[in-house]
């Protein structure tokens, strides 16, 4: 599976395969990065958020392409979600569970 280094590269992906009349699905998960990180009382790291991972996979045809967006505030996915409605539009969207992605990045 290729892995693009950023968003125009996934969007170009995306577009290219739709552009051909492939099919395919696009898998959107949405996790923290670090779930297991603990929570300390002190002053200095109180009220931070943690480090969440939008994981988007496109399959089209018999090619696939997985992208990786780090972001800590809701508006930082809300403006990413503005830039992919293009390719959601594209593509059928599934959202699913860390687990399944994991599946589907190790699958192909």
């Amino acid at each position: 599976m290729k892995r693009a280094t950023n968003l125009q590269e996934l969007q170009d992906f995306a577009h290219k395969h739709f552009v051909k009349g492939e099919t395919g699905h696009l898998f959107v998960n949405q996790s923290n990065q670090y779930p297991e990180e603990p929570i300390f009382s002190d002053e200095d790291v109180s009220g931070r958020q943690a480090l969440q991972l939008l994981k988007i996979v496109i399959q089209a045809g018999s090619h696939a392409i997985y992208y990786e967006y780090p972001f800590f505030e809701g508006t930082e996915l809300e403006e990413m979600n503005v830039q992919l409605k293009e390719v959601y539009d594209q593509f059928p969207k599934k959202v699913i569970s860390k687990e399944e992605m994991e599946a589907i990045v190790q699958s192909e």
